[in-house]
């Protein structure tokens, strides 16, 4: 037998053990998810986590019933169809916990890159860190704009962020006195112009405040802003933070409210407002609105019931868009299957971050860090592709006239309005004008 012969046996055998005893490792690749699944935010991670598990399934199962490139095949194609394993680790809404999280997933997991995280506090440490050992980052949830204005070359954000959905409320305002509002009389200006603020006091709540204050005073909105407000949401002694802050929030006898923080702080904001108005010693605002999270979590819905009627926020996907969207409605059904609830924004952002991962990872071709940066500088995921109602996922990058890096250029939100009909809460959009969804109730009913 020639040494030729000898060795290409040897190779076709050493391939067939590969093949037979180690293909876990050699087509599996693991993105490490770093969300808060314990402290005040864990309702949210929940969610988060259900999005991105169910996103991974579909990408390791086959599933020809769903309209998306995920679902075509097992696994990421291009990688020999590789199988997606997600690496969770919990940040705890820390900081310092996510960056220790984020090093371990790299260093103990092997993960290639992170999707992460909730907090835009915890994400901005997150993802400098992860610059400086040139580790992809993807973000689905954090809405501070800062965090693509900081040149974070390994960093990319498919959430639309806080100014595209603080100018929503402004735009929304606007036409209440325009009488462009589905079901609602022009209401004098007058009646809407004293906005007041009280935000957490990290990176996503501050940067809430100083965009109302921006926005406010622009010639196109012309609003008055009577207090803004910041509290720490950490405080040890909840009850009292939020009672200082609500000292100096209905102060001023604002007509709007704006909300930008979490679980229970958002909670115990929306019942104390309650409690002063039904005591006397507050006016009753005209409209609450919240930034998502908080007033967004199970938790909230679960603490005020029918105490939310009327109360708007903001989101990327609402139960409504099903209606209109049949891939949506495709992955609500399986979610809702797997948890018996509908998809909210945050299941649905995470959904569509390990989404992007999976298109990212099959137009790189390898896992190689750079490869990665070039495939995610490059993505144009298309509308038909997503549940939520954005006319896509694409970059910017450097030199674009946003001055942002890494920002998702077509993404955008809707503001729904609680509502209760026939005795059954609904979530129905109020905002874009003509995807509404139902008449907004307003002013809100008194307490």
């Amino acid at each position: 037998m020639t040494t030729n012969r000898l060795a290409g046996i040897v190779v076709t055998l050493a391939c067939c053990w590969a093949a037979a005893c180690g293909s876990d490792d050699a087509k599996t690749i693991k993105i490490g998810v770093v969300y808060p699944e314990t402290g005040t935010s864990a309702s949210d991670g929940i969610d988060y986590r259900a999005g991105a598990e169910l996103a991974r399934d579909i990408i390791n199962e086959k599933r020809s019933s769903i309209a998306m490139t995920i679902a075509a095949n097992e696994g990421i194609e291009s990688q020999d169809n590789a199988t997606v394993e997600l690496v969770f680790r919990d940040d705890g809404g820390n900081a310092d916990q996510g960056v220790a999280a984020a090093n371990a997933l790299v260093d103990e997991d092997g993960v290639v890159g992170i999707l992460g995280s909730y907090q835009s506090a915890v994400t901005q440490a997150v993802s400098t860190a992860m610059k400086a050992r040139g580790v992809p980052v993807i973000n689905a949830a954090s809405t501070a704009p800062t965090l693509t204005t900081n040149g974070l070359e390994w960093f990319w954000r498919t959430t639309p962020h806080d100014r595209y959905f603080v100018e929503d409320l402004f735009k929304l305002l606007n036409g209440l006195s325009e009488g462009s509002v589905r079901g609602v009389t022009a209401v004098p200006k007058a009646n809407i112009t004293r906005i007041a603020a009280a935000c957490e006091n990290t990176a996503f709540g501050s940067n809430n405040c100083a965009l109302v204050t921006e926005l406010a005073a622009r010639t196109t909105y012309n609003y008055s802003v009577v207090a803004t407000v910041l509290y720490n949401a950490a405080a040890a002694n909840l009850d009292t933070e939020i009672s200082t802050a609500l000292n100096t929030l209905l102060a001023g006898d604002p007509q709007v409210i704006l909300l930008a923080g979490y679980d229970q702080d958002t909670i115990k904001l929306v019942q104390g407002i309650r409690q002063r108005v039904i005591d006397g010693v507050a006016e009753m605002p005209q409209i609450i609105w919240g930034q998502d999270t908080g007033i967004s979590s199970q938790a909230f819905r679960t603490a005020l019931g029918t105490g939310l009627d009327g109360i708007i926020s903001r989101s990327v996907f609402l139960p409504k868009i099903t209606e209109t969207k049949a891939v949506a409605a495709n992955i609500n059904d399986l979610y809702k299957e797997r948890t018996t609830r509908d998809l909210n924004s945050a299941s649905a952002r995470s959904f569509t971050g390990v989404q992007t991962w999976a298109s990212i990872l099959e137009k790189a071709r390898t896992t190689d860090a750079a490869d990665i940066q070039q495939a995610a500088n490059t993505l144009l995921l298309p509308a038909e592709q997503l549940i939520v109602p954005w006319a896509g996922v694409k970059f910017s990058s450097a030199g674009d006239t946003s001055g942002e890096v890494g920002q998702n250029i077509l993404g955008s939100g809707v503001i729904y309005q609680y509502q209760r009909n026939a005795g059954e809460q609904s979530l129905e959009i109020v905002y874009p004008f003509d995807l509404a969804t139902a008449d907004m109730q307003f002013p809100l009913a008194p307490f």
